[in-house]
């Protein structure tokens, strides 16, 4: 056999050769368990759980209008488009010439016009010796599931934030009515103070302190009412409309926070959090560039074929044709070391998304047991401050009769006015805190939901 014979057939031998690297094990260890869990199964739409039906319409209109979430599942519809264009390499490329031309021919001896035909079909095709094509087209693929991924944890985070937001307004109304029913006290103490300054019962300071307390709660109607505004241009941002919308939202109060959903497996929480998927495709597809790094460096085998077929008049034109057959085998001689730059570029590329995502997975484990230890520790928090404000509550009560009848000074009544008060607007405060920290436990867990998914799943059973 010849030599080139040999190695021609020593490259066909070769073809299917892959220069990918397998996939690297997670290099930390799992746990097997989380330090809390509850019993009732977490659904994919959790915001469902807390029972408010205007919250569902909130989120399924941000999840259909917000801008942001349109412009994902653009980005989505580009990473496709990439993994269609890679993976047609993998056919042959043919291709389609027609053509006609006329010639006028003028010489002394002839005057005449000459017609030309022709038509001609070329097709090539790289045979994938080292598994470069295969190697693009798969990574192009993983990148588009990134994509999806990404699109169903964006998903996932604008409902956490139409959640959070819509309590927050919620709270921010319960805020104004409080402070409402804070400034009628404040005034009610405020007209005592002045009924027992003109019989002489008390010093024109404790009026003083009195009405400053009472502009002090003014104010803070003042921003309580400009923090219900700005949360409700938020929340009409979030659900794709101006900020100067007429939220009509109708009134609702807090919610109870819904039993406690059973967190599962470590293991489970990672496959299931689209953040944590996006990032492990994103590693398959840095993990595919080095095999078509590496490919790069090898000869790269090209067939190609044409028939080609001319004459003067389209009848005729088959009547005379020629067919060609070729291959073409280009070989890397000398690059200043531009290919090994890149697989080694690659390489390190994909040590970076490995490490990446292993680091992701830590974060994702750590927000599911902060959110555990901070809803335990809130729920404590809420039950003393509960406690706390009926007590100030008996204390302010008891205070002002005694100071009405001229047993108590004023400034015990300033001190527990400003007591109850400020415990109040704590309780409030705790209880949207508690929902959030819900919210947080919901999104850590990964109940991910949207059609992205389902897309995916049906783009991965097609190829």
């Amino acid at each position: 056999m010849r030599p080139g014979a040999q190695a021609m057939l020593m490259l066909l031998v070769l073809s299917g050769c892959s220069f990918v690297p397998t996939s690297e094990p997670l290099p930390v260890t799992v746990p097997t368990e989380f330090s809390q869990s509850g019993e009732r199964q977490l659904t994919d739409k959790w915001w469902r759980e807390f029972g408010d039906a205007t919250l569902n319409q909130l989120v399924e209109k941000a999840l259909s209008e917000n801008f942001s979430l349109q412009a994902g599942w653009k980005r989505l519809e580009q990473a496709e488009a990439v993994a269609i264009k890679a993976g047609a390499s993998r056919l042959p490329a043919v291709s389609l010439t027609a053509g006609q031309s006329r010639i006028r021919q003028d010489t002394s001896s002839d005057i005449g016009n000459t017609n030309k035909r022709s038509f001609g079909l070329q097709a090539s095709y790289e045979l994938d010796l080292w598994g470069r094509v295969a190697a693009e087209a798969e990574s192009a693929r993983a990148s588009y599931f990134a994509s999806a991924e990404s699109l169903d944890a964006a998903a996932i985070t604008l409902a956490a934030s139409v959640t959070n937001t819509w309590y927050k307004l919620l709270a921010q109304r319960e805020q104004v009515v409080l402070v409402q029913s804070q400034l009628e006290s404040t005034e009610d103490t405020l007209q005592l103070t002045r009924m027992r300054y003109q019989y002489g019962q008390v010093a024109f300071t404790d009026v003083l302190q009195q009405e400053q307390l009472l502009q002090s709660t003014q104010a803070d109607l003042v921003l309580a009412q400009s923090e219900l505004d700005v949360l409700q241009q938020q929340l009409n941002i979030l659900l794709g409309d101006t900020p100067q919308t007429s939220g009509n939202f109708p009134s609702s109060v807090l919610p109870l926070i819904p039993v406690l959903p059973d967190t599962g497996i470590p293991a489970n929480v990672i496959a299931r959090r689209p953040d944590l998927r996006q990032q492990w495709y994103s590693y398959e597809a840095a993990r595919q560039k080095i095999g078509v790094a590496e490919a790069d460096r090898m000869p790269a085998l090209t067939l190609k074929a044409s028939f080609d077929s001319t004459a003067s008049s389209w009848g005729n034109l088959f009547d005379s044709w020629a067919l060609a057959l070729a291959g073409n085998l280009a070989a890397p001689v000398f690059d200043g070391g531009r290919r090994s730059a890149e697989a080694d570029r690659a390489e390190a590329a994909a040590g970076e998304a490995l490490h990446t995502y292993t680091q992701s997975v830590l974060d994702a484990l750590g927000e599911v047991e902060a959110a555990l230890t901070r809803e335990a520790a809130q729920q404590h928090y809420l039950d003393k401050t509960l406690e706390q404000t009926a007590l100030a509550k008996q204390v302010l009560e008891q205070i002002r009769l005694r100071y009405a009848k001229g047993t108590e000074n004023y400034l015990a009544v300033l001190n527990a006015q400003q007591q109850l008060y400020k415990l109040e607007r704590q309780l409030l405060t705790s209880r949207v805190q508690h929902l959030e920290y819900r919210v947080d436990l919901y999104r850590a867990l990964g109940g991910g939901f949207l059609t992205a998914s389902a897309d995916m799943n049906s783009a991965k059973s097609a190829q």
